[in-house]
């Protein structure tokens, strides 16, 4: 929801903000999906020896 609101200017960007808006908004579902590979990543680092001991 915030996303569409910075896109629709209900949210005042600086100018200067601009270009890294403009970034994140066409790179939205690339990032979303890095920071949901950065969590599996971190859960599967902390709980491997837990797992590999049951198999």
């Amino acid at each position: 929801m915030t996303l569409h609101n910075l896109r629709h200017g209900v949210i005042r960007v600086p100018d200067r903000a601009r270009g890294a808006l403009r970034l994140v908004l066409e790179t939205q579902w690339l990032l979303l999906g890095a920071w949901y590979g950065l969590i599996a990543m971190l859960v599967l680092t902390r709980f491997w020896a837990y797992w590999s001991s049951l198999m």
